[in-house]
């Protein structure tokens, strides 16, 4: 079924794919299988964010973070993944919520994630992408070279992050002009 609806969501057939995550939410949960659960409410708001139908997205989303949180300890990655969702679809919504769920998704990172991995940079983007948005240049600068201390100190010099962090960083001040 996945294949399936990877193709629908892929041709925007977004109701097709919503049919049959809503499917396997109701077959997963008649195998009480909360981990699959969680999933399938994670999918259903990809499916719901594609269609542009956000307030429906968040309240999924929101479900499987609450599953996620009480099925293992708060710090586990896909936790932290679907935080950083809720947090793109409020800032498509222009909610200043957004960077609540951004900051505890990068705590979760900090704890279990070495610097050097890449969604560390990915999350930055998201946070500096928010600020931008609401024109705050100053901010989003400053969180930029702040990480780029960080990665300068522990990251090798040629490192594809600090280049992407000088690109961003660069970008921020052609945007404030």
């Amino acid at each position: 079924m996945a294949e399936i609806t990877v193709i629908y969501l892929r041709t925007r057939k977004y109701n097709a794919a919503i049919k049959l995550f809503k499917q396997s939410l109701e077959i997963d949960r008649k195998n009480d299988d909360n981990d699959n659960i969680a999933q399938d409410f994670r999918n259903l708001a990809l499916a719901y964010t594609a269609n542009g139908k956000y307030a429906i997205a968040s309240r999924y989303l929101r479900k499987a973070s609450n599953m996620q949180r009480k099925l293992s300890p708060e710090n586990r990655l896909i936790y932290a993944s679907t935080l950083i969702n809720i947090g793109l679809i409020n800032s498509k919504q222009q909610s200043n919520r957004a960077l609540e769920y951004y900051f505890r998704a990068q705590k979760i990172y900090k704890k279990l994630l070495p610097f050097s991995d890449p969604r560390h940079f990915d999350l930055l983007i998201c946070i500096v992408n928010w600020y931008n948005a609401k024109k705050q240049y100053k901010t989003a600068e400053l969180y930029c070279k702040k990480s780029l201390r960080q990665q300068q100190k522990t990251l090798p010099e040629n490192y594809l992050t600090i280049g992407k962090t000088l690109f961003t960083i660069g970008d921020i001040l052609m945007d404030s002009d």
